[in-house]
């Protein structure tokens, strides 16, 4: 009777402590997130801007609150990276509860960002990134000056995509690549390129950073190992699903696109593909025969 007693004190305990333990633990989060809040605001007042987005992304992993997503936002774009100003931007807005007031300073970020990169694709002659940015504008409100920016860049990609080669006045040669349907197929393994050379650049930050924290392990750097950690932990994790992912997605893209490519025989006819092997490379060339 005793131990039955007993048990039944226990277990009244426990669900009395429960929603203590839960509220201390909370309370711990939320001191935390202050303190590395209060880290990051400092940093960005001293003009390191790219630790204080940093560390307030570290401040909203301890406790979510949408302002730590806004001030991340600002910290990146003031810090002139404008690809990691994005993501959280993008989080900020989907957040619920946000008065119109909120939105105002990250859809401005949000604006400026995707035109200048917008505007930077197309001097890199990507134009398949350029109309992403462009189409990721859809629902933001733009000054007069960023949407008549906005429209420049617009008319320029449909200029560029609209566009063909110049015919050759002596030869003269129609080709089945002229097609609407090889011209999809050179999209598709043009954007298999493009999603293939995102997955390298990836890689490669990545291992860089991997050989980095390897370095301090070996050399004993145990303070400068943590926060290495603690600041790449996020995107090397994420790294390791999205770098086979797209070189995944960008091989599959380019090899269908050269098989549609080859299966046409007027294509088949004016190109010819061969290997290319080196010491440290493999790959397959493309020519176009005249």
């Amino acid at each position: 009777m005793q131990h039955r007693f007993a048990a039944s004190l226990f277990c009244a305990l426990l669900i009395f402590c429960l929603p203590l333990l839960a509220s201390a633990n909370e309370d711990d989060a939320y001191e935390e997130m202050l303190d590395l809040s209060n880290a990051a605001a400092d940093a960005v007042g001293e003009g390191q801007f790219e630790l204080g987005a940093i560390t307030f992304r570290q401040a909203y992993d301890a406790y979510p609150d949408p302002i730590l997503l806004n001030n991340e936002t600002i910290a990146w774009y003031r810090a002139d990276d404008c690809r990691s100003a994005l993501p959280p931007a993008q989080r900020f807005l989907e957040s619920e509860g946000l008065e119109p007031d909120d939105r105002g300073d990250v859809e401005s970020v949000m604006v400026q960002c995707h035109l200048r990169l917008a505007k930077e694709s197309l001097d890199d002659e990507n134009t398949m990134l350029a109309s992403h940015h462009l189409e990721s504008l859809a629902g933001l409100d733009m000054d007069a000056e960023h949407e008549q920016t906005y429209r420049e860049l617009r008319d320029t990609v449909e200029q560029l995509a609209s566009s063909s080669e110049p015919e050759d006045s002596a030869l003269h040669v129609e080709s089945a690549a002229d097609t609407p349907s090889n011209s999809l197929t050179w999209a598709q393994i043009s954007g298999g390129i493009a999603v293939t050379g995102i997955g390298l650049a990836l890689h490669s930050v990545a291992l860089s950073r991997q050989s980095e924290l390897q370095s301090l392990a070996e050399a004993g750097d145990a303070q400068r190992l943590r926060d290495r950690q603690d600041e790449w932990g996020s995107s090397q994790s994420t790294a390791r699903w999205a770098v086979p992912t797209m070189y995944t997605i960008g091989g599959l893209a380019i090899g269908s696109g050269i098989f549609l490519l080859m299966t046409d025989r007027t294509v088949a006819d004016l190109f010819a593909l061969s290997p290319s092997i080196s010491d440290d490379r493999i790959g397959v060339s493309l020519a176009r025969r005249f």
